[in-house]
């Protein structure tokens, strides 16, 4: 973090690892699906291909960002539709 020059992620590490310490006593669901494998997408048919959630997202925003992406969506209701509701905020 600190040779990339993104000192101010360099704080958060301590508390996300006390986050997810706490999270079998605090939210016991959550670590429940989490400890199931369900913070992972399968994106294709090969199934060792899984990613992070967060990646998938940003897979599908460089997708809609890239070369005829957002053109795609607006010929395509369905996906236009996907995209207004599942798409990303900012």
């Amino acid at each position: 973090m600190f040779a990339l020059n993104f000192t101010h992620y360099s704080r958060w590490p301590p508390l996300h690892i006390c986050d997810v310490l706490a999270l079998s006593s605090k939210h016991a669901d959550v670590f429940k699906e989490f400890s199931a494998g369900k913070f992972v997408v399968q994106t294709t048919s090969n199934r060792f291909f899984l990613m992070a959630i967060e990646q998938c997202h940003e897979q599908r925003n460089a997708d809609a960002k890239g070369t005829g992406g957002a053109i795609r969506l607006m010929n395509d209701p369905a996906a236009l539709r996907r995209w207004m509701v599942a798409g990303p905020e900012g």
